[in-house]
């Protein structure tokens, strides 16, 4: 025997707010510049200190910036922060449940969905 359930109009607008749940969401960072992923001294210095990061007196040689995860939530802060004036960095917002990768053209970049390929 199926028994259903059904509301009143008094229990719809009640829950209204609470059926729909806003997804999940990270930001990456990408360049939006022809010159590929460059950040500002400034920026890495304050990106190594906040790591913990040692580095020689050259403050660009302290990390990679190669090796920087594009979603870290220190990196996204800094660049929303300390280069929002630079308009060859984009912070892009996707679903959390998206497995994504940056590709590029010449360093100009975009995040895409990964997917399989079989050749």
């Amino acid at each position: 025997m199926t028994v259903y359930n059904i509301l009143n109009q008094a229990e719809i607008q009640s829950m209204k707010g609470h059926l729909y749940m806003q997804p999940h969401t990270i930001d990456i960072v990408i360049s939006r510049s022809h010159f590929g992923f460059k950040l500002q001294p400034s920026t890495i210095e304050a990106y190594c200190k906040q790591k913990a990061i040692p580095g020689p007196g050259n403050v660009e040689h302290c990390l990679n910036i190669n090796d920087i995860k594009r979603d870290d939530p220190l990196l996204v802060t800094l660049v929303r922060t300390m280069e929002k004036d630079n308009e060859s960095l984009k912070v892009v917002t996707i679903p959390a449940d998206i497995d994504w990768k940056i590709n590029d053209y010449d360093g100009m970049e975009w995040v895409e969905e990964s997917h399989r390929v079989w050749r």
